[in-house]
């Protein structure tokens, strides 16, 4: 767990505003998919922060500010994207 944390921190260190204004949280249980997204996103100068599940992505917002999701509307680990809205 402590090497989780560790790697999430490292994800979310934001030093300026301006790379705070750019920050998404990617929740998708499809390695692929989230791979892909991830890099386009980076491509169009985006902080990205990876999640493969429900409570990866709620343990990564604890830890970081972050600006925008995408949420998978429905997780293989049972998880919905609704669980963000709140």
């Amino acid at each position: 767990m402590t090497n989780l944390l560790d790697q999430t921190r490292t994800q979310c260190s934001f030093p300026t505003s301006e790379q705070f204004a750019h920050s998404v949280l990617i929740v998708l249980d499809d390695d692929s998919v989230r791979q892909r997204l991830s890099q386009a996103m980076q491509s169009f100068g985006f902080k990205v922060v990876p999640a493969e599940s429900i409570s990866d992505g709620l343990a990564k917002i604890k830890l970081c500010a972050l600006t925008y999701a995408v949420v998978d509307v429905r997780l293989d680990d049972g998880g919905f994207g609704h669980h963000f809205c709140t």
